[in-house]
């Protein structure tokens, strides 16, 4: 019989996480009885699509404990935490707690600490892991961080610069690095499709579309390179998220309709990454930067801010894509109009794209996975 691992996450929605999630199963999924429990009901999207069709088991907590989701209503609110919500926590718990067998190897929070107040009621003999994928800056405002590490094995982070800055200033909480997996061969498949837009130049942007990834510097830039330039390239910001209204309403202002498209989520971003001239990322934080990565393996030109905290070590220091002063417009323009020109060429980058792509292959994130949750 396969042994058992269970993944939590509050929920489903297409962004970096959840995507990461789907990787790390599919390179699992052979050798282990994987288990998925979601708080939130998922969201429709060719992404939970993807992970339902794995042979892994799903559970909604919403779905079988209605109402354990809190309102937003100020007095529902007030009732439900001390009626409702405290009876459906012990419900959940106690499913939780039988499905954590003894052929349960590993138990995973694989958000954030989002689960913590089941992972500290769990049995202290399971082997429980937190998968943080926030930068060091998100991660010291998490609270009670010295009381909620105990709880945990292992603290996960996804890029060797958040587990070396966690080392040095809070030597207590036990953290390990995982690089997040990624099945190459895929999206160099899906990325050769073509796409309506394949003889109109442009820049892709791919991921939420919320304030920390602040799309607005890289709007304000493209406004400035346009107005310079007035180059036919546009600029395609592909992802859905909370900011998209905003975003619409600041193109219309700066007349940029016909320039910059908000195309939403998209079934095969790979695509666009591919005929792009460049893939920007403008983001004010980073757990990592995984489009970076995927980026390279289409053969576009990455570009991003140089946040904390994952970006620069993908990028090594600029030698396999461009960094900018985070919120830095007028250099960002720059960028895009020496890209645009040629100036700033593929085949600078590409020669330091491959051994790095394969140490995010399938099988070497299985194999450091599990030397981690073999450590005695």
């Amino acid at each position: 019989m396969k042994k058992k691992i269970i993944f939590n996450l509050p929920q489903f929605v297409t962004s970096g996480a959840e995507r990461i999630l789907v990787n790390i199963i599919q390179a699992l999924q052979t050798d282990y009885d994987i288990y998925v429990i979601i708080r939130k009901k998922p969201t429709p999207c060719d992404l939970f699509d993807k992970l339902s069709s794995f042979n892994i088991h799903i559970f909604c907590l919403e779905n079988l404990f209605p109402g354990i989701i809190k309102p937003k209503p100020f007095f529902k609110k007030i009732y439900w935490k001390i009626f409702t919500g405290r009876k459906l926590f012990f419900q959940s718990l106690k499913f939780m707690k039988e499905l954590c067998d003894e052929n349960t190897i590993l138990w995973v929070d694989f958000l954030n600490f989002a689960f913590y107040n089941y992972a500290k009621k769990l049995p202290a003999s399971l082997q429980k892991w937190c998968w943080f994928h926030g930068s060091t800056s998100v991660f010291a405002k998490a609270k009670k961080i010295r009381k909620k590490v105990t709880v945990y094995k292992n603290i996960i982070g996804i890029s060797h610069t958040f587990t070396k800055d966690i080392q040095k200033n809070r030597p207590f909480v036990p953290v390990k690095t995982l690089l997040n997996p990624i099945n190459i061969d895929e999206v160099s498949q899906q990325s050769s499709a073509d796409i309506p837009e394949n003889k109109t130049p442009f820049f892709v942007y791919v991921g939420r579309i919320d304030a920390d990834k602040d799309i607005q510097t890289l709007i304000e830039a493209y406004n400035l390179f346009y107005e310079k330039t007035h180059s036919s390239t546009k600029l395609y910001l592909l992802g859905a998220g909370k900011k998209t209204t905003y975003y619409q309403n600041l193109i219309h202002a700066l007349h940029l309709e016909k320039q910059v498209i908000l195309k939403g989520n998209t079934a095969n971003p790979f695509s666009y990454m591919r005929h792009s001239k460049a893939l920007i990322l403008s983001s004010l934080s980073e757990g990592y930067g995984m489009v970076l990565l995927e980026a390279m393996i289409c053969g576009t030109i990455p570009v991003s801010s140089d946040c904390v905290s994952g970006p620069r070590e993908i990028l090594a220091d600029g030698k396999r894509g461009v960094l900018f002063e985070p919120q830095n417009t007028a250099e960002l323009a720059q960028i895009l109009e020496k890209t645009d020109a040629g100036l700033i060429r593929k085949q600078d980058f590409e020669p330091y794209w491959p051994d790095f792509i394969q140490n995010h292959s399938l099988n070497v994130f299985k194999h450091n996975f599990e030397s981690i949750l073999n450590e005695k």
